[in-house]
Order: structure tokens, then sequence, then C-alpha cells
């Protein structure tokens, strides 16, 4: 007898999963796009998911708009969100996939090639330095060798990358 207590559940629409799915696309696309660099540089390997997930993503926010047929359908804020999201992810892994480029290019020049070199190797030498004192201060905490340097090399490719900027 107590049945009209229950209220009915709200069931999402395709459009409103569409939305959702195209948000969380965006927001993943940035997160693996701002990963891009480190990890291309580290690895050797080119795989821009930044990229692949924008695209899904402005797929999904498409799918979204079309989903709805009402008439005076209005755009999905989730859509849109995973819309601006998603274009923001794919001008990022652009904008490292280029700077990827340059700084390879600025490593076969035989001029500033030598002297990046050097840069990068004194940069290295201050970061393992640093984390000598912090492991020293630390001793208790046993940190890997190889987590260490991979740290290292990630560090100093961002450092690079922002001299190179400014340079």
């Amino acid at each position: 007898m107590n049945n009209t207590s229950k209220k009915p559940r709200k069931t999402s629409s395709s459009a409103e999963q569409l939305a959702a799915c195209s948000l969380i696309s965006g927001i993943a696309g940035i997160i693996c796009s701002l990963f891009y660099l480190p990890f291309s540089l580290v690895s050797g390997k080119n795989t821009p998911m930044g990229l692949i997930c924008g695209v899904i993503g402005i797929v999904l926010a498409i799918m979204a708009k079309n989903a709805d047929i009402r008439p005076g359908k209005k755009y999905p804020g989730k859509a849109l969100a995973g819309f601006i999201f998603s274009v923001i992810a794919i001008a990022l892994t652009m904008f490292f996939f280029y700077s990827l480029i340059n700084y390879y290019d600025l490593l076969r020049d035989p001029v500033k090639g030598p002297q990046i070199n050097q840069l990068i190797y004194q940069m290295q030498q201050q970061l393992q330095m640093q984390m000598h004192r912090q492991t020293s201060l630390f001793h208790k905490i046993n940190i890997e060798h190889a987590k260490s340097h991979s740290l290292v090399f990630i560090l100093r490719e961002w450092l690079l990358l922002f001299y190179l900027f400014i340079y």
C-alpha cells in the first residue's frame, strides 16, 4: 500500500549518456596530452592518445547533440564541455608534437646540438645532486634507482622544453 511513496527513477536519455562520455573523453584527452611529451621522450614511441581521445570526444559531443530529436533542442551542457575539453586536448597534443619536432631538429643542428646536450647534462647533474641530498635526508626511505632516473629524465626534458621556448 505504500506504492505512492516510491518515486519513479529518472532514466537518462541517450543524449545525456553520449554527453557524459564526451566529457570523460575530453578530460582523458587533456590528461593524456599533458603526458605526451615526457612519455614520448622516455619511451621513444609516438602515441598521441590525447589526439585520439579528443577526436572521440568531439564525435561523441556531436552525436549527443543529434541524439535529441525534440523541437527546440539545446546543446547539452556536458556535451559542450566535452567538446571544449576535446578541442583543448587536440590543441595541446599538436603543440607538444610541434615541440617534439623542434627538439629533435635542434639536436641535429651542428652548432646548437652540442650546446643543448651540454645543457641537458648539466641539468641532469644538478637534479641528481638534489635527489641525492633529498635521499640522504630521508635515508630510511628506499627509492628505487630506476624510478629516480626516469623522474630525473622527465624533469630534465620539461626544463629543456621551457628553456627552448624562452631561448
